[in-house]
């Protein structure tokens, strides 16, 4: 006995389900093409973070492996766990990064900004004029 041939119909269908995988693949690739997701803040990142614009001189940013914290002035702070980094550009890097963090009373929130390693590095906030570097004392080498 041979082996059974494959009629056209179940052929035809065999390649439009081929090509229906191929294309979701394809677009899956497509829409996460540059973008790196962890839960640890990249290293380049990590420090605190200040800005010399006159209405947020006793303010800062912090980030730590898991934490971003907010200097809100006047000896205040506010400790938010990192749950999700994405990163879109270079690993650790130049690049655009969006920091998904959780507060005390476990509202969701998200930091946007854009990186720049160079001159002990600098980050822009989205939606923000201000440039922030990183401050002395964490400067990396």
């Amino acid at each position: 006995m041979g082996s059974p041939v494959q009629s056209p119909p179940n052929r035809r269908r065999t390649f439009v389900l081929f090509g229906a995988a191929l294309a979701c693949a394809l677009a899956l690739a497509l829409f996460h093409r540059g973008e790196f997701r962890d839960s640890t803040v990249p290293g380049p990142l990590r420090g605190r973070w200040t800005t010399p614009a006159p209405k947020m001189r006793d303010r800062y940013l912090e980030l730590t492996e898991h934490l971003v914290i907010f200097g809100l002035g006047n000896n205040r702070q506010q400790v938010c766990e990192v749950y999700q980094v994405k990163s879109f550009g270079k690993a650790g890097g130049e690049g655009r990064y969006e920091v998904h963090y959780r507060d005390a009373d476990q509202k969701n929130s998200v930091i946007e900004f854009v990186y720049h390693p160079g001159g002990g590095g600098t980050i822009s906030l989205r939606h923000r004029h201000e440039v922030w570097r990183r401050t002395r004392s964490e400067e990396r080498i």
